[in-house]
Formats: C-alpha cells, sequence, structure tokens
C-alpha cells in the first residue's frame, strides 16, 4: 500500500532491479481481507478509498496504474489545486482519459486501462496483471526461456527438414518471442548484434517459409480448379514489401536490407521501438546506398525511393516519440506528496461535493 513513484527504488542504472521502500502504511491483505483506514498519498489513492467503508489488495493495481500514466505522460491523470478538488476527480464516475498525443501500443492502452479502472470489481487482477502481454513475463530473458528458445528452434529447423512448413512457421514464430525480448534488453554490443543476426536469419527463413506455403496452395488450386475460391488466389500489393522483394529477387542484397525494413516493421508492432528503430536504420542506409550506386531510373528506382520514405518517417516519429519520453521523465518534477492517515473515509459517495474534508495532512517533498 501508498505505492508512489519515490517509494520505488533501482538498484542501480545499469540492469536495475526494482525494489519497494517506506513501508510504513503497508499491511497484507488476504483476497477475503478488508480495510477501512484511510492511509496514503491521495493522488496515488483508489477511488474506494475515499468512498467505501471498505477496499481491499487491488487498491494497489490503481496505484501501479496512475505511476504508469504518469510514466508514460510525464503527469499524473488527475491535477488539482486543493485535495477536495483532487478527491472529487478521484471519485468521479467518469473514465480516466488517455492522451491521445503520444503514441502507445494497443497492449500498453489496454493494460492502463484496465488498471485504472474505478469501480474495483471491474480491475485487472493480479492474476491478469502478471500475464498481461504487455508485461511479457512469459518471454522474460532468464537460462530457463534461453532454453526454450533454443529448443524452439531445433524444433522449428526439423519441420523445416522434413518439409512440415505450417509446423517450423509456428515454432520459429515462438522462438522469435523470446529472441525478440532478449534483444530488447541485451547491453552487450557484441552479444546484441549476434542475438540481431539471429533474429533476422530466423525471420527471413519464416518469410521464406510462408512464400512456399502459398505458393503451395497456388499450385494445389491449379489442379483442383473447381475446388478454388476468391480468397485462395495470391495477391501481391505493388505498394508492399513483397511486391518489391519480388521485383528486386535478383538483387540478394536489396532483398535483404528490405527484409530488415520488415524486421523492423515486426520490433514495432510487439511494442519494441528501440530495436524497431535500429532495424529501420540498417534497412534505409543500405537501400539509399542502392540507389545512389547507378540504379537506372524507372518504375522499380520509385517503388524503392518511396519505401525508403514511408521507413524513414516511421523511423523518425518512433525517434520523436523516444526523445519525447526522455526529455519528459527529465522535465517532469515529482508532484508534492500529501500523505493522510484517519480512520474513516473522506467522503461517503462520490455526490457528497459539499462535504468539508478535514483530516489532517502531511505535506513532504
Amino acid at each position: 500500500m501508498d505505492l508512489k513513484p519515490k517509494n520505488i527504488l533501482l538498484s542501480s542504472s545499469r540492469e536495475p532491479f526494482i525494489k519497494i521502500a517506506d513501508f510504513g502504511f503497508a499491511q497484507y491483505l488476504k483476497p477475503t481481507d478488508g480495510a477501512t483506514d484511510l492511509r496514503g498519498s491521495p493522488l496515488y489513492m483508489a477511488p474506494e478509498m475515499f468512498t467505501s467503508r471498505s477496499y481491499d489488495a487491488r487498491v494497489d493495481l490503481w496505484s501501479v496504474g496512475v505511476i504508469f500514466y504518469e510514466c508514460l505522460f510525464g503527469k499524473a491523470p488527475y491535477t488539482s489545486k486543493s485535495i477536495e478538488e483532487l478527491v472529487l476527480k478521484i471519485t468521479d464516475s467518469s473514465p480516466v482519459a488517455i492522451p491521445t498525443d503520444v503514441k502507445i501500443s494497443d497492449n500498453c492502452c489496454d493494460l492502463l486501462k484496465r488498471l485504472l479502472q474505478k469501480d474495483p470489481r471491474q480491475r485487472i487482477s493480479f492474476e491478469s496483471f502478471f500475464a498481461h502481454p504487455f508485461l511479457d513475463f512469459e518471454h522474460f530473458p532468464s537460462e530457463e526461456n534461453n532454453e526454450k528458445a533454443a529448443e524452439l528452434a531445433k524444433l522449428a529447423q526439423q519441420f523445416d527438414k522434413f518439409e512440415d512448413y505450417n509446423s517450423a512457421i509456428k515454432k520459429y514464430l515462438e522462438c522469435l518471442d523470446y529472441l525478440v525480448v532478449a534483444l530488447t534488453y541485451e547491453k552487450n554490443e557484441v552479444k546484441k548484434k549476434a542475438l540481431k543476426d539471429k533474429v533476422q536469419r530466423m525471420m527471413n527463413r519464416t518469410e521464406e517459409l510462408k512464400q512456399k506455403v502459398r505458393s503451395k496452395r497456388k499450385v494445389s488450386t491449379e489442379q483442383s480448379p473447381s475446388s478454388t475460391f476468391l480468397h485462395d488466389i495470391e495477391y501481391i500489393d505493388e505498394t508492399s514489401t513483397d511486391y518489391l522483394k519480388r521485383i528486386f529477387e535478383d538483387q540478394p542484397a536489396i532483398v535483404a536490407a528490405l527484409e530488415s525494413g520488415c524486421t523492423a516493421e515486426y520490433m514495432e508492432s510487439q511494442g519494441h521501438d528501440k530495436v524497431a528503430v535500429e532495424y529501420y536504420e540498417v534497412a534505409i542506409e543500405r537501400l539509399i546506398r542502392f540507389t545512389k550506386a547507378g540504379m537506372p531510373f524507372g518504375d522499380k528506382r520509385s517503388k524503392l525511393q518511396k519505401q525508403i520514405s514511408d521507413w524513414l518517417a516511421k523511423a523518425e516519429a518512433l525517434n520523436d516519440n523516444l526523445k519525447m519520453f526522455e526529455r519528459q521523465k527529465e522535465a517532469t518534477p515529482s508532484p508534492p506528496v500529501l500523505e493522510v492517515s484517519v480512520s474513516k473515509p473522506l467522503m461517503k459517495d462520490p455526490e457528497s461535493s459539499s462535504r468539508r474534508l478535514n483530516p489532517p495532512y502531511r505535506s513532504h517533498r
């Protein structure tokens, strides 16, 4: 209880462990237990602590949501000039507004909304919180997960060898789930480069197998015309990367650069923005080099330049977001922490706006 940024400590700036401090107001609550004392910092306190006779451990999930919100947007969900105004905003029935001027992934937004449910019965549970795909503890780098990734890669290669391409694709993608997270957290530059090359090779092979599966399906439908459906006919959008790889298939270096860009898009879709920028930069640098190396003018060159422009815009947008997060983290001062400890709720219900708030508050800076 009383979770707030000042009570969250990092063991070091490199490979830090998170530690929770200041247990002055803390108490252990079982799922069936309830508490009635109002304790903590109002800015991070759940609505039911103000409006209910009792509350349970789910108040900590609300506090985590407020801290999470502050990390993402550089400010808490609510600001006010007085305690009375702050409590009224927290206990109001309207949902917490999520800013739209900062790009966050769908998984990130989903977790934030589920943490900041004002009705504790609608709030995410502890089990669902730890299993949420945004946190992805399942694939977090560890010796055990490294072994799982190695086993999945071995299985994928075996399926690949025996031309069971669908099973191979599935296992390659499951392995990539572990490798991509490991790549995000790897600090050693040599290991990171080796891991990045491994991810790229696995992505490339996965795409090759997808092409094989599509080709087999096409052959099958040609042999049985009566069973051909519109969705079985292979169609490649001329603005897609697949189309570019096809028209440059006689130039492996360009295809490899395009595959780096595809990997960047995959990383971005999974919320790994820093790694995505690195892959975009590799792809863009290589493709620009090819366009300047005497590539004849024409449709192929124009399509390649269009792809470069698209990826450049994506990389710049991701970079801007990353820089903005850094600026907000450096520039945003911690809000004054108001602590309260009383033996009854401040308000009986959200409509009690005329009730005066008179418990003793202590301001700590």
